[in-house]
């Protein structure tokens, strides 16, 4: 999906800052979060390096707002930054995903070592960060992806920028349709935050100004240089609402996509926000939660089976008459299993959902 270029040459014709201002001070609620007792002793060790305090005011962060962190590493800012927005905000940990066609694939292909995957779900399970939920998907995918379960209000980079360029998040990542993809989620006047090296300043404002955003400040915090970017805000480039619609005429009824042939995949949405799969011979079962996200394409997030959980697909819809129904082929296989055990019947009309 491509959105229109609003700031051709982002050096020439928009605002610069060369540092943080008034605007940027370190609020009560931020000093609270970084106080957190509750944070690991190496977190706050690092304080001091890495002036946490400087660097999450720069990016304008506010109690209730809507987050996503691309590439989070260890969680050192995902545990600050879930604690500051609070239980009216949301963090979506977004982990790069590459190098295969599934996670399935992943796995196996990594014999059971941990992925960075992993270290955000550690992250994410601990009480307290119930706010944090964790995507993990290919950026590479339909030309380049962001997909999120809402517009938000922030993006903040853990990992530096020009790991895009580098192809440090894929081989096939194109920064120029990611840039792109990022931009589409995020609300109107929304702010980007990317790290750079001081040497690729130039580049990342050159795309991601030509993807549409307006440079808006830098500034050098804690041993590393911090962009700030926002989105226009006459600019929406989100066709979630039209995709929503398609997806209530389907409630209840079975969206067959034919994907990793010759097997199908049937997908049960609920009208919860959760969907049950079944159909893949390696994964009988699956379940999670389904969205729509700002390209108009159906996503399915994975959340069972424990392995796969945070696994992020997104499809472009596919047109279905309304009424629609998979009907069972008449042979025993996870389908039968699964009327057994009373989570679904066959019409897909009466369903008892599984929470993830």
């Amino acid at each position: 999906m491509r959105l229109p270029s609003l700031c051709c040459c982002s050096l020439l014709v928009c605002a610069f800052t060369s540092s943080a201002n008034a605007a940027d001070a370190v609020s009560p609620a931020l000093k609270s979060a970084i106080a957190d007792p509750a944070r690991p002793f190496d977190d706050m060790a690092r304080d001091k390096t890495t002036d946490p305090a400087t660097t999450l005011a720069f990016a304008q962060i506010k109690p209730g707002q809507m987050i996503a962190e691309l590439a989070p590493g260890d969680g050192y800012y995902s545990r600050i930054l879930s604690t500051l927005i609070g239980r009216k905000g949301a963090l979506y940990m977004l982990v790069p995903f590459t190098g295969t066609l599934n996670a399935a694939n992943l796995r196996k292909q990594t014999k059971g070592q941990d992925l960075p995957v992993d270290i955000a779900h550690e992250v994410a399970d601990v009480k307290g960060y119930e706010n944090m939920l964790v995507l993990w998907e290919d950026l590479a995918l339909d030309g380049g992806q962001f997909a999120l379960p809402k517009q938000v209000d922030v993006v903040w980079l853990s990992g530096e920028y020009g790991n895009l360029d580098n192809k440090e998040w894929g081989p096939a990542v194109n920064p120029d349709t990611v840039d792109k993809a990022i931009l589409a989620a995020m609300k109107p006047n929304g702010i980007l935050v990317a790290p750079v090296k001081p040497g690729n300043a130039d580049i990342a404002k050159k795309e991601l100004g030509g993807a549409g955003f307006v440079f808006d400040a830098q500034s050098d915090i804690g041993g590393q240089m911090l962009l700030r970017f926002r989105k226009p805000g006459g600019m929406t480039g989100d066709k979630r609402n039209l995709g929503n619609e398609a997806m209530k005429t389907l409630f209840g009824n079975t969206l067959v996509t034919g994907m990793n042939s010759p097997n199908e995949r049937h997908l049960f949405f609920h009208p919860d926000g959760t969907y049950q799969e079944l159909g893949l011979v390696e994964s009988p079962l699956q379940e999670g939660y389904w969205f729509i996200d700002a390209a108009g394409r159906n996503c399915i997030l994975h959340q069972s089976p424990r392995d796969q959980r945070g696994y992020n697909f997104c499809e472009l819809m596919e047109p279905r008459k309304i009424g629609e129904h998979w009907e069972y082929p008449g042979r025993r296989g996870p389908e039968t299993d699964m009327v057994a055990a009373g989570l679904i019947y066959m019409d897909g009309t009466k369903v008892t959902p599984l929470k993830p």
